[in-house]
């Protein structure tokens, strides 16, 4: 974590032709007093992160333990499940998911990718946790 609050978002993914799809972004507190209002920015152009580009989010549940953590947009359309691990347990799945529903996301809306070393079927949340 940096001195402004801000910390890495790190994501690896091997694609089904074998290549690799990495990607950095960047997360930050909108508001100190609020730390779970995020802004989240990809964009790193002359060595500074762009904020300004960047979406908001909104932590909906995290694992005590730090394995997970669920982000949302406020407009609803718009969820990620990211984990430090390539997949997450069935259980931890359905504390993300019902988090979501309480959060007033349509999960059958949301779908899940498939992960080396995780779920190797992409699918609706709603079907997986069912």
């Amino acid at each position: 974590m940096e001195a402004s609050g801000a910390f890495a978002l790190h994501s690896r993914c091997t694609r089904t032709d074998g290549s690799v799809d990495e990607s950095e972004a960047r997360a930050r507190p909108l508001d100190r007093g609020l730390p779970s209002v995020l802004k989240v920015t990809g964009v790193h152009l002359l060595g500074i992160w762009w904020y300004p580009f960047g979406r908001e989010s909104i932590v909906i549940a995290r694992d005590p333990d730090a394995n997970w953590i669920v982000l949302g947009h406020p407009s609803l359309s718009y969820a990620r499940i990211l984990s430090r691990e390539p997949g997450v347990s069935d259980v931890a799945l359905k504390t993300a998911a019902d988090a979501l529903a309480d959060s007033q996301f349509d999960l059958c809306a949301l779908t899940l990718t498939p992960q080396t070393g995780g779920r190797v079927k992409a699918g609706r949340l709603c079907d997986a946790v069912r």
